[in-house]
């Protein structure tokens, strides 16, 4: 008898980087938006999570959250 349940895999991603990295502290800010390299991040991330069958994909309100997470929404 097999006792074993199915795994879930659960991934966490932060936003990208935006033109006040390192500068300010954001917050809840809203119209924020990622900067070019902050752009270039998600673009990478939704490279490394080709092929995975994602469920689902959540993300705050907040501009550059969904901002990242739109590449590997496609």
């Amino acid at each position: 008898m097999d006792h074993t349940a199915p795994s879930t895999l659960l991934l966490l991603v932060r936003h990208g980087v935006t033109p006040t990295t390192g500068q300010v502290l954001p917050g809840r800010a809203p119209g924020l938006h990622l900067s070019e390299a902050g752009r270039e991040q998600a673009r990478a991330v939704a490279q490394r999570l080709e092929g995975l069958e994602l469920a689902a994909i959540y993300t705050s309100p907040m501009e550059r959250a969904r901002e990242t997470a739109a590449p590997a929404a496609e």
